[in-house]
């Protein structure tokens, strides 16, 4: 996380020296974009943030509208089903051509597809098949990826209309911080940055309900 956040303030100075304004959405979605790729399967997906940023909004948006108005059935090719299957395929190409090439690599690279990959059943003895690990995983990065992106864009929001919050903050993480890179053991001691985001997600839920099962 913190190396992904350093690469993206990196790129940020080209938007300071040009006094370019920046997409914060787009810049949170490809951050979080990148930080569950590292996590889930140790690829940068944020090479793909177009493709598969897309895909997932997209699937985000619909799914919300059929849970509005869940007819007609997802089987009948209307308009709207018809983009939503087409942005799960991408997804679903995505997640399977990640699951491939660990397959042929044959490597445990200590990330959760790993772990998935190599999970069996006690009773059993038998692992699981590409389309459970693929759900698994799909869960997942709808979980981490857009929820995540919406909180950290609505928190810079909040932060920016309210300038003695964020001059607290910057306070707190200069106390704590320093120069240093912050790790999981500096968590405990910023209770006042848990607050801020804790706040802004009370006002902006990111996800306020969960997808139904079936969509997958």
């Amino acid at each position: 996380m913190t190396d992904a956040t350093l690469t993206m303030l990196e790129r940020w100075q080209g938007f300071v020296w040009r006094e370019q304004p920046l997409d914060i959405p787009a810049e949170m979605m490809r951050l979080t974009q990148r930080i569950v790729g590292q996590a889930l399967f140790t690829v940068d997906l944020s090479n793909d943030t177009d493709t598969v940023g897309y895909a997932f909004t997209m699937v985000s948006q619909l799914i919300l509208s059929y849970m509005y108005a869940p007819f007609p059935p997802l089987s009948i090719p209307t308009p709207r089903n018809r983009r939503l299957q087409a942005a799960i395929r991408v997804l679903d190409r995505v997640v399977y051509d990640i699951i491939d090439q660990r397959h042929r690599q044959h490597t445990d690279t200590g990330d959760l597809l790993s772990m998935l990959l190599l999970m069996h059943n006690e009773e059993t003895g038998q692992g699981m098949n590409d389309q459970q690990v693929h759900d698994e995983v799909m869960t997942l990065l709808l979980a981490g990826h857009e929820t995540t992106a919406n909180a950290l864009t609505w928190t810079w929001y909040l932060l920016s209309q309210h300038p003695h919050v964020q001059r607290r903050l910057h306070a707190e993480l200069d106390e704590v911080l320093g120069w240093q890179r912050p790790t999981v053991e500096h968590l405990a001691a910023l209770p006042y940055t848990r607050m801020v985001l804790e706040e802004a997600m009370r006002l902006y839920p990111p996800l306020w309900g969960a997808y139904p099962k079936t969509m997958w």
